[in-house]
């Protein structure tokens, strides 16, 4: 339990830290991959209709989605 309760004053530190310096986004990646999202969030990475419409590809989607987060 204590490992679920470190890993939460982490992130409430760094949002506060966030806060304070003005910062709207952490300095490095949110996330690694696809397959870390997938990891931290328990849900999958979904492309939109119009990423499919633009035929690009899911590390293009993903990186995209990283840019507008």
């Amino acid at each position: 339990m204590t490992n679920v309760n470190d890993k939460l004053e982490q992130i409430v530190n760094d949002a506060m830290t966030r806060q304070l310096r003005g910062d709207s986004k952490p300095q490095s990646a949110l996330y690694e991959s696809i397959e870390h999202y997938t990891q931290m969030t328990g849900k999958r990475f979904r492309m939109t209709k119009d990423q499919k419409a633009r035929n690009v590809s899911r590390e293009e989607a993903f990186q995209e989605f990283l840019r507008n987060a």
